[in-house]
């Protein structure tokens, strides 16, 4: 890699912008992951967030149209994986968009989880949670704002994602957050 890698360092600007377009014309996986890096280079906000979130309903919609199980097949999960090696490179600056970008793989991902086998899913459920619980340690959010919000993600979701407490947030929320967490999951249940 280190030799392609310096061969292509010697090449035009134009030379460069031709090969990627050609990749990103032959392979969509390519296409998302381009535009998410592009996206990444901008300042955040409103932009930023839709375009990964359109990526990730674009993943959605791919493994549902896979279907159930299809015959062994592998799942087609290059979609999700893009964004979550987006994120995973995001600097510090970025933490509230991957917060709210990794909530939105989760819900979206819980939608598409009885359509697989959980195993083939289930390490894009730990990456984005990973990315979550990175982005929440790093924002420092007021530990009780963030056990209600992961309490209105454990009713918003079915597999079980956020049930708690969840784990992996037991040093954020600290013992009064792990309560309101508990208090506002009993809360949400006893509405239903």
């Amino acid at each position: 890699m280190k030799d392609i890698r310096r061969k292509i360092a010697k090449q035009e600007k134009e030379w460069l912008v031709d090969r990627l377009v050609e990749l990103a014309i032959a392979d969509d996986t390519v296409a998302d992951r381009i535009m998410l890096s592009l996206a990444a280079q901008e300042e955040g906000g409103p932009k930023f967030i839709a375009e990964f979130k359109r990526q990730l309903d674009k993943a959605a919609r791919t493994i549902a149209n896979h279907g159930p199980e299809s015959w062994g097949s592998e799942v087609p999960t290059t979609a999700f994986d893009a964004v979550a090696d987006t994120l995973a490179t995001m600097g510090p600056a970025f933490c509230q968009e991957v917060l709210e970008i990794s909530e939105y793989a989760l819900i979206k991902l819980d939608g598409v989880f009885e359509l697989q086998n959980e195993c083939e899913l289930e390490y894009l459920v730990d990456a984005f949670r990973a990315l979550h619980i990175d982005a929440c340690q790093k924002l420092g959010p007021d530990p009780s704002d963030l056990a209600v919000r992961l309490a209105e993600l454990g009713q918003q979701t079915e597999w079980g994602f956020f049930d708690g407490p969840p784990d992996g947030y037991s040093e954020i929320l600290g013992q009064d957050g792990i309560k309101t967490f508990v208090a506002s999951l009993s809360k949400a249940t006893k509405g239903r």
